[in-house]
């Protein structure tokens, strides 16, 4: 485990007192915050910002470290409009790095692309007007950052934009977001439309100031590389904040159940609601937010992402009506928080995942040609490339 041996358990400081206060003050207070609505709620441009990777990474890489070590590389010139290009092409700077015939790559698809620029090539529809190469783009300082940052984290990245990561494209990627190379990151996020909601979508909601352009400075895309951990999936868990108080807590991974957490729950309680308390409370500028967290084996919390608080944010266990308004489900406890785990196989839900797998196509050359190397799939190049 990469995280278990990096960084010490936290230590008491100045916010121990400071989050201890606001405890006591909260504990006392006579409302219930698990049945009041909302309060404090800023726009939702002003939320959607607060939660990119930028603007709390730091905050939790400072004393307690509570996040694994990452390295931010802004976006170049003409990259957001390489990733919503049509098709999936590595950038031609790439095509002289790591270029290896064995290597475990998309190469054969690439090439088909490249192709494109050729003279041998005829489009499909010869009355088409618009018969214009493809653009060249390439990004070698980018390129060359990339790698040397991917060096400097061990060999091994986890790739994500400013909010997501292209989850949605691991099949292109042998099933996994692990990246070795710049080429691995640059095909992930080419075939993730999750990227692409990022880059188009994440401000859709902007208010009045941000849509007049008046916080151009704040705001720019980004490239985040984070090292690369052997996360145990089931000790992955979102959590609810409502007015500041840590109100539910859920198994971040749904799809399956695991045995051992239900013998654990206390311990997984307890941990969560101390580390939220003492470092997470008093340090995250949003009084209503989701964090999802992860719990190594010593017992370790850490801070994996932060999530606006809303619809656009999975609640898996819960929903979002028993969020916003309590309900007769979430009533009843002592505290106001709730912890809810796949009790049974009975109650696994459906991965939200499952609609974003590797093309039929691709699934059936591979199960009849050997795999994406074999001759199913250079026939279905062969076969794309014909006029």
């Amino acid at each position: 485990m990469l995280l278990q041996n990096t960084t010490p358990q936290p230590t008491d400081d100045d916010n121990t007192s400071k989050n201890s206060s606001q405890s006591t003050t909260n504990d006392n207070s006579t409302e219930n915050p698990l049945l009041s609505s909302p309060t404090s709620v800023p726009s939702q441009s002003a939320a959607v910002l607060k939660c990119q990777f930028l603007s709390w990474y730091k905050t939790f890489r400072s004393s307690p470290k509570m996040t694994p070590k990452s390295i931010i590389i802004p976006f170049p010139p003409r990259f957001k409009d390489y990733l919503l290009s049509d098709g999936v092409r590595l950038p031609s700077c790439c095509d002289d790095t790591n270029n290896n015939d064995d290597d475990d790559s998309f190469s054969s698809c690439t090439s088909f692309d490249n192709n494109r620029n050729n003279n041998n090539y005829q489009p499909e529809d010869d009355d088409d007007d618009d018969t214009s190469t493809a653009i060249d783009y390439s990004f070698p300082q980018f390129t060359e950052a990339i790698n040397e940052g991917i060096s400097s984290l061990g060999g091994s990245v986890f790739p994500k934009c400013n909010w997501s990561s292209p989850r949605d494209a691991a099949w292109i990627n042998m099933g996994t977001l692990k990246c070795t190379s710049a080429k691995e990151v640059y095909l992930l996020f080419k075939s993730s439309d999750f990227v692409v909601h990022d880059l188009e979508h994440a401000l859709e909601s902007q208010d009045e100031q941000h849509r007049q352009g008046d916080n151009d400075n704040s705001f720019e895309f980004c490239l985040v590389l984070r090292k690369w951990c052997h996360l145990h999936r089931s000790m992955e868990f979102r959590c609810f904040v409502k007015n500041h108080q840590l109100i539910a807590i859920s198994q971040r991974d749904h799809t399956q159940y695991y045995p051992h957490l239900s013998s654990s729950l206390p311990r997984i309680r307890d941990l969560i609601h101390f580390e939220f308390h003492e470092n997470i409370k008093s340090r995250f500028v949003l009084s209503c937010y989701v964090v999802d967290l992860y719990i190594d084996t010593r017992g370790k919390v850490w801070v994996l992402d932060f999530n606006v608080w809303g619809e656009q944010t999975d609640s898996l266990l819960f929903s979002w009506d028993e969020l916003n308004s309590g309900g007769e489900v979430m009533e009843g406890v002592d505290d106001g928080l709730v912890v809810r785990l796949v009790q049974g196989e009975k109650e696994v839900r459906g991965d939200p995942l499952a609609s974003y797998r590797a093309p039929i196509d691709v699934v059936s050359l591979a199960s009849h040609g050997g795999g994406l190397e074999g001759e199913g799939f250079e026939e279905f190049v062969r076969m794309c490339q014909r006029p």
